[in-house]
């Protein structure tokens, strides 16, 4: 996969999780999820979907299910959790679901970001989405990097592209793409 343009990575200081879409999910937005689920190998018996507005999307581990809410479409925000489309969204649940049947899923939630991180990125593996796709979660799963840049417990040193990108905060990102560095 080629390196992203610049002008696309996009860090908030507060990390992700932002405004995204709130409308109630109709029935065809459900057979559009499901679609998605099953085109990247997800069983039909390990999805739900909440229809009410402003409903959130997640794995449960209790069900052992995913429950697609109304965020499941992208929002007007910014930052790259807030605007990954829907078939990157299914995707990341997908490998959630997937992480915890292997066992592999930091349940610790002090390392949930790391986890996340991680989801994203396995999530890139998934043969039925497009390459701007899996940029989302990879975008994504830096941006939750990048929250965890100065966490004691994870003596990294990222170097290279990823340092770079890492170290960007939205200041710096709007003033390059802005100016065209």
């Amino acid at each position: 996969m080629s390196e992203p343009p610049e002008w696309v990575i996009c860090f908030l200081p507060d990390g992700p999780g932002g405004p995204r879409a709130h409308e109630p999910l109709t029935e065809v937005d459900a057979r559009k999820i499901a679609g998605v689920w099953a085109m990247l190998g997800g069983d039909p018996e390990r999805v739900d979907v909440d229809h009410r507005s402003g409903t959130t999307t997640a794995y449960d581990p209790r069900t052992r299910k995913v429950r697609f809410g109304s965020d499941v479409y992208p929002g007007l925000g910014r930052s790259p959790n807030e605007a990954m489309s829907m078939p990157a969204v299914v995707a990341h649940e997908l490998r959630h679901l997937e992480r915890h049947d292997e066992g592999v899923a930091f349940d610790d939630a002090d390392l949930a970001s790391a986890d996340e991180a991680l989801t994203s990125l396995e999530a890139t593996r998934y043969l039925g989405l497009t390459t701007a796709e899996r940029w989302q979660l990879i975008w994504d799963a830096l941006q939750r990097l990048h929250g965890l840049r100065n966490d004691p417990r994870l003596p990294i040193e990222p170097t290279g592209f990823l340092a770079r990108h890492l170290r960007m905060g939205l200041t710096q990102w709007v003033e390059e793409r802005d100016h065209g560095y």
